[in-house]
């Protein structure tokens, strides 16, 4: 790839990165509500340590996932570095909360009704989800040894 393709690239997955947080940003607002409401008024007595644990870590884990998404989208459209950076601290999180890069083909199988078709596509988008990680990570080499400048 010559370096003109290379920040082309990283700026196609930066636009793809802020549509995913855009996409997620209403189950975002949710997940403040709730651990606002978990800081309001606690937790009901009944409840175990690892119910705890969950209703408080679920949504700090998204909340985290969100921020860092809008960050990498945002450093990746601006073809910096960090955002690569970023990519590799929000990879685990994206495949916790299925927030994936090419996500939004989910949303188009979701109204089919073919549940094979559904779990067809939704190993795709994992499948390519790893390649954009290699591909990151091809980059990251490249820019590393010097041989393209950004």
């Amino acid at each position: 790839m010559t370096n003109q393709q290379i920040k082309y690239f990283l700026i196609v997955l930066g636009i793809l990165d802020i549509v995913s947080f855009l996409r997620s940003f209403e189950m975002g607002i949710y997940m403040w509500d709730e651990l606002k409401t978990i800081l309001e008024y606690g937790f009901e007595s009944a409840m175990g340590f690892w119910d705890k644990v969950l209703r408080i870590g679920l949504p700090l884990l998204h909340l985290t996932m969100m921020a860092l998404l809008f960050t990498s989208g945002y450093f990746l459209a601006r073809v910096k570095k960090t955002g690569i950076i970023f990519y590799y601290v929000l990879f685990p999180l994206r495949l916790l909360t299925l927030t994936l890069t090419f996500g939004f083909l989910l949303k188009l199988m979701e109204s089919g009704g073919c549940n094979i078709f559904y779990k067809a596509v939704l190993t795709l988008t994992i499948a390519l989800e790893f390649l954009r990680l290699l591909f990151m990570i091809w980059i990251h080499r490249a820019l590393i040894s010097e041989k393209h400048k950004l």
